[in-house]
């Protein structure tokens, strides 16, 4: 059917098909056009005609490469300017799922994923998402990790429905990637199609089912995934433009209880060829329009992970991530200037990073060094190095990791790290072994940090600590056409000890993973966890003329039980639910008290400045969430948490906490949106809304218009909202390119 459709709009034009090279699976021979084509989601255009045709998709989910439910043609050529993908999928309308949604928020509509491997390097790639009305989703791919969609490339697509499915076309710019190409240089490619409805993957490549665990989650991945990809050859007259890209940003905000204040900045980026790429940001607006997603503090002694979301340092950041996140770059917390080099030759890869951070006492500056070289088909070292200035503090971090495969089915990914903080030092290690092969997975992972460890531009959750754990899961393949699409048994071993050998937590963690059809699946965890805690801490052990930071015993422990349930489905295109309840039994309060929460431990109740006073308690957690899309243009999403704990020996509330949050979203176009948030937080009574108007038609050119409320529910006899502060602001940026050798 999909070649038929393109062969009546040739033969309506009189223009021959097939005049481009039709080849299967494995290498494509891309054409240059004569005409670059217009991106309106029509193939009607005589480039396309002449392009290379990728068809014999295959089902690789749920079936083992069977024949899909629905065919699929991907058309490729390219310019020396952009490579140009127009896709024609067979699907019934009625089941499309499609939606204007926001840039990178399409996971619940049909979508066509392209992975460029732009170095042919296999380790590596560029996704690039498009669901069947044209809105975009992006980021990068590194072998072993799942996909992050941070990163933002300036790409074009359009999406049209009609009465046999849907068309979209793409052009990416090759100055928007980073690249290898020339005679004999090729790229790798996969071409994946979701169907929402048919919860189905289909791929241009045939897929094994090899899968392998990701570390500390319930999630799998595909083993060499990129070794599987196929190849374009051809792309030969491409680019070589030296390129300067610049985005001046101007942003007003008023304050209720303040002045106004006003900003401009910016940021540049010189491409001098496609693998070697400066980025300078001067005064930059790195403040994000949207807040972080709330997260529960209560009960946490360590500290909480968010994501980087300032675009001057998304570019290149698969390079800088490391097995142990020795890095991370939302610890640069206000730089008002910084610089970074980024560039590949032949097999090696590296990047410089230099920044002001504001945030800190004054001259205080970090600046990150990392190169990388890869080994083999599938293996890699590396090298980081990182160091923070500022006043009299200083700190620094080296560190050496790899990953090496091993056979056929096996992975070794290694971190060592020292680091030297006011000239006490500290180590780390990340170790991990995975094996899988169609049905099974196994994985070893080790971690660990000394006591003196600090690495003070990077994300360490605690020290004085290893964790180690084995991962066992095995997939099952129930018959095509059931009511069960997959079925997964998993169990975790864990344990974590501290550099003197002492016992500080461990677990056994079972859980059966079951999806069906419309996107509806039903987990099942149970859990026997021990963990312990010691006086040093919380504080002070004791000594003569000095109370330790306990009551009582110098440590605490317990050995507690717990079972979860955890379900979600989407019916239809409008409706999606999803809902996790656990209960737990036997478990610890650290005695730190939560927001309007005090202290319930038997001594704090006696004398609120007590020693700390750790004890069992039991606990429980329901969160559920609900999204409605009625139309395309709009989208709803609830989303409700519940946790309480109850202390055992004084059946007092440690915590009994609240969260909501409500998100709505109307899309005038693609481009052009009006969005409002709503969070509530019941531990402190915090409120916080926002309405924003924006206009996004490309990254880095944006235009927003918004009011930000924060405030309190009183916790009175008579409970009342207190506004506490409000903003208006407004901000502004344009992105503009200009080649400079043409």
């Amino acid at each position: 059917m999909v070649t038929t459709h393109l062969a009546l709009m040739a033969s309506l034009l009189g223009l021959p098909l097939g005049e481009g090279p039709r080849v299967g699976p494995g290498t494509v021979a891309v054409p240059k056009g004569s005409d670059a084509p217009r991106i309106d989601c029509r193939l009607d255009e005589p480039a396309w005609m002449s392009a290379a045709r990728l068809g014999g998709f295959r089902q690789t989910y749920p079936g083992d490469n069977a024949p899909p439910s629905h065919d699929t043609e991907v058309l490729l050529v390219y310019s020396s300017h952009a490579l140009f993908v127009g896709l024609r999928a067979e699907a019934d309308p009625r089941h499309v799922r499609a939606t204007l949604a926001r840039r990178d928020a399409i996971g619940d509509d049909d979508s066509i994923s392209l992975y460029l491997d732009t170095f042919h390097d296999r380790r590596r790639a560029y996704v690039l998402m498009v669901n069947p009305l044209g809105v975009q989703q992006d980021g990068y791919f590194v072998e072993g990790s799942e996909p992050d969609f941070s990163l933002d490339v300036v790409f074009e697509s359009a999406g049209c429905l009609d009465d046999g499915g849907y068309t979209v076309e793409i052009a990416i710019p090759f100055e928007s990637l980073r690249y290898e190409a020339g005679p004999g240089r090729n790229w790798g490619l996969h071409v994946l199609r979701l169907l929402k409805h048919e919860t189905e993957e289909t791929s241009w490549m045939p897929l094994r089912r090899d899968r392998v665990g990701v570390a500390g989650t319930s999630r799998e991945l595909r083993a060499r995934f990129l070794e599987q990809a196929g190849s374009l050859t051809g792309l030969e007259e491409v680019g070589g433009a030296r390129i300067v890209e610049v985005t001046p940003v101007a942003s007003v905000a008023r304050p209720s209880d303040g002045p106004t204040a006003a900003g401009l900045g910016g940021s540049a980026r010189v491409t001098l060829t496609p693998a070697l790429i400066s980025d300078l940001a001067l005064n930059p607006d790195f403040a994000e329009i949207e807040a972080d997603q709330p997260q529960s503090t209560a009960n946490q002694r360590f500290p909480l992970f968010f994501t980087e979301k300032r675009p001057f340092f998304l570019e290149g950041a698969d390079l800088l991530l490391t097995p142990a996140r020795a890095f991370h770059s939302r610890r640069i917390v206000d730089p008002d200037a910084a610089v970074k080099i980024t560039a590949t030759r032949g097999r090696t890869s590296g990047t410089a990073l230099v920044a002001r951070d504001a945030a800190r006492q004054a001259d205080a500056y970090a600046s990150v060094l990392r190169l990388r070289t890869d080994v083999g088909s599938q293996s890699s070292l590396g090298f980081l190095g990182t160091s923070r200035r500022g006043g009299d503090a200083a700190s620094d971090l080296i560190s050496a990791d790899g990953r090496l495969a091993v056979g056929a089915g096996a992975v070794w990914t290694f971190q060592g790290l020292a680091t030297r903080t006011q000239g006490d030092l500290g180590f780390g290690y990340y170790t991990e072994w995975a094996r899988s092969d169609r049905r099974t997975s196994l994985q070893l992972v080790g971690e660990g940090y000394s006591p003196g460890y600090a690495a003070e531009l990077g994300y360490t959750q605690r020290t004085d600590t290893n964790r180690w754990s084995a991962v066992f899961r095995y997939n099952g393949q129930p018959g095509a056409g059931g009511p069960l699409v997959s079925w997964s048994v998993a169990n975790t071993l864990h344990a974590q000890f501290d550099w003197r050998g002492r016992m500080q937590y461990s677990y056994v963690y079972p859980r059966v993973l079951l999806t069906f059809p419309r996107q509806t699946f039903l987990n099942a965890y149970a859990y026997n966890d021990y963990v312990r805690v010691f006086e040093e801490e919380y504080g002070p052990s004791p000594s003569p003329g000095q109370a330790g930071a306990f009551v009582g015993a110098s440590e605490r422990s317990t050995r507690y039980t717990g079972v979860t349930l955890q379900g979600g489905t989407a019916p239809s295109r409008s409706l999606s639910l999803e809902a996790l309840y656990d209960r737990t039994w036997n478990t610890l309060d650290y005695d730190l008290g939560a927001g309007r929460f005090p202290r319930v431990s038997p001594a704090a109740l006696a004398d609120p400045s007590a020693a700390f006073d750790p004890g069992r308690a039991d606990s429980a957690l329901l969160s559920a969430s609900l999204a409605l899309r009625p139309g395309d243009a709009f989208n709803l999403s609830v989303g409700y948490e519940h946790g309480r704990m109850i202390r055992r020996d004084t059946q007092r509330a440690v915590f009994d906490q609240h969260l909501a949050s409500v998100r709505l979203q109307y899309a005038f176009s693609r481009a052009t949106w009006l969005r409002g948030r709503l969070d509530h937080d019941s531990l402190d009574g915090r409120v916080f809304h926002q309405v924003v108007f924006g206009w996004n038609p490309s990254p880095g050119t944006a235009f927003y218009l918004g009011y930000d409320e924060s405030g309190v529910w009183s916790d009175s006899s008579r409970p009342r909202y207190v506004r506490r502060d409000r903003t208006l602001f407004a901000k502004l940026s344009l992105n503009q390119r200009v080649r400079l050798n043409e």
